[in-house]
């Protein structure tokens, strides 16, 4: 796979690279952490305006720090994280620090190990983290406030140890064990199960298997319920040890590929309070049965996806795509409005037109992604609540029940030519993002003492609540989001007789979000500002 260098879009990134490229996924699981990686990607100056090589697992071919052999390779990224988040008119303000390391190997041509783990604390009025205008990549899964409620620490870890064989001259075996982001489902933006960076990383074991046509998935990942189980609690002098009761997610997902179309039909389970067995365990075997076998104590969902690219005479690339996530249904009242009807719909278009503007390169490298869902009342909750679709406090559908949402994004990615003299310190190939994101979020709350759907955690009652419930009954809630945001790696050289080497990767994020919130009770804007800073240097 051979990229161009000054013309490379995150759009050609995302529509264009083939499955083979990712192992364990259909599609890269971070399209903004792929699409600068492409900076470290030109190994020498003189590559400026030339091709850059990218390596059959979907990663640059250089890196900040690199040992290279024939049958091993190590890349070492220690990081410095520094960042402000200020919300205008009330003037508060939290700052972020921290540090961290990544680290990249590959042996044997199989075995491939990353790590990217990040402990940072913020200082400032904690309450606004939660602010739906500060949008981070991951949610907090473990957090530890200070006594005086000021500061508070928390950590950001993915880890993974793959595997990967090629099985004929097509086809290709893939294992993975470690601490993801999960990607499942055609969507890119949002999707019905979290996509990729907007997931909270869970500790997960995932096989993938198949060739250009078939492919076959299978995934079982430890989820986190927050809810104590009391029979567990021990105490000691200084405070009580609270275990959280036992959560899995487990799934199975066959995706067929004919010529521009793909279809894709997969099954995932939440199972609480217990261990998954046999029947669980077993790829070819129907969650849905196992549920009934097992008394209904799990949750299931059934998912089926299509997508197709855009016809060739459209210039440029471009895919449409659709989802429908199923929690319970009865054929008879499917499509109503009947209580047992939880499903969820995605709608999507993303597209990257080219030869519009052909004597304007800038004009022709823009990215523009679509998608549309709509949530059901109830859908992804239960009446046991350690089977609620949720890892941690985060939902899984990446929305409350009862929602209706319209997101979209515009993106330009442009690779910038190296700027110093020929020998000595310079600039190198940097890569410049700018993105403009925004989404328009409708959710039916609850009323005060009253259950129409609108909470995860509040399954429905039988005999108390209402057996039909139209898409956002009860108290409208109208969410607004739009948020521009620059980005800038700047990769620093050091030219000499011998060669080039890097001295650090400098990256700088500045962002400004307009978000408002509408209801019945209330009104409020506000403008989120942003800015994080992130440098790497090797030994």
């Amino acid at each position: 796979m051979w990229l161009r260098s000054g013309t490379l879009s995150e759009s050609e990134l995302r529509l264009a690279l083939p499955d083979s490229l990712h192992p364990g996924m259909s599609r890269p699981a971070d399209w903004r952490r792929f699409a600068f990686q492409q900076v470290s990607a030109i190994e020498s100056p003189a590559l400026t305006e030339r091709l850059a090589r990218i390596g059959k697992d979907g990663r640059s071919r250089m890196a900040l720090i690199r040992h290279e052999d024939r049958d091993f390779s190590l890349c070492l990224q220690p990081l410095l994280l520094a960042g402000d988040w200020r919300l205008q008119g009330s003037g508060q303000s939290l700052s972020e620090a921290g540090n961290g390391l990544k680290v990249q190997a590959r042996w044997w041509k199989h075995w491939s190990l990353d790590m990217d783990f990040r402990d940072a604390s913020l200082e400032g009025p904690l309450a606004d983290r939660w602010h739906p205008g500060y949008q981070r990549d991951r949610d907090w899964l473990w957090a530890q406030v200070d006594p005086a409620g000021s500061s508070l620490t928390h950590d950001e870890t993915r880890a993974s140890l793959r595997y990967r064989r090629p099985m004929g001259e097509r086809g290709d075996l893939g294992v993975l064990i470690g601490r993801e982001q999960p990607v499942w489902g055609s969507a890119l933006l949002t999707g019905l199960l979290l996509r990729g960076d907007q997931a909270p990383p869970m500790n997960l074991f995932q096989i993938d298997a198949g060739g250009t046509r078939l492919r076959a998935r299978f995934l079982l990942a430890e989820l986190e319920s927050r809810l104590i189980d009391s029979l567990r609690i021990q105490e000691d002098p200084v405070r009580s040890r609270k275990p959280w009761r036992e959560k899995w997610l487990a799934g199975h997902r066959l995706e067929l590929s004919l010529g521009a179309w793909e279809f894709a039909f997969s099954e995932l389970l939440i199972l609480g309070d217990e261990k998954p067995g046999l029947g669980v365990l077993n790829p070819v075997n129907f969650y849905w049965s196992e549920q009934h076998a097992a008394g209904d104590r799990d949750n299931t969902l059934l998912f089926f996806d299509v997508s197709r690219s855009l016809p060739q005479w459209l210039p440029g690339r471009g895919r449409i795509y659709g989802e429908l996530g199923v929690d319970d249904y009865t054929l008879g009242d499917f499509g109503s409005q009947a209580e047992g009807q939880k499903t969820a719909m995605l709608a999507g278009l993303a597209w990257s037109p080219k030869g519009l503007a052909p004597g304007n390169p800038w004009l022709e490298g823009w990215t523009g992604t679509l998608e549309m869902r709509r949530i059901r009342p109830w859908y992804g909750s239960h009446f046991y609540l350690a089977n609620v679709y949720s890892h941690g406090e985060q939902p899984l559908a990446g929305a409350r029940p009862n929602s209706r949402m319209l997101d979209w994004e515009i993106a330009r990615s442009q690779l910038l030519p190296a700027i110093g003299p020929r020998k000595g310190l310079r600039l190198g190939v940097s890569d410049l993002r700018l993105s403009w994101r925004g989404g328009h979020h409708l959710h039916g709350r609850n009323p005060a003492g009253e259950n129409i759907g609108g909470e995860l955690m509040l399954g429905h009652r039988e005999g108390i609540d209402p057996t039909e419930v139209p898409l956002l009954a009860g108290e409208l809630e109208t969410r607004d989001l739009r948020r521009w945001t620059l980005e800038w790696r700047l990769p620093f050289q050091w030219v000499g007789a011998s060669g080039s080497r890097s001295l650090g990767l400098l990256g700088a994020e500045a962002s400004f979000s307009r978000w408002g919130l509408h209801d019945r009770r209330s009104s409020r804007r506000d403008l989120v500002r942003e800015f994080r800073l992130l440098y790497g240097i090797g030994f």
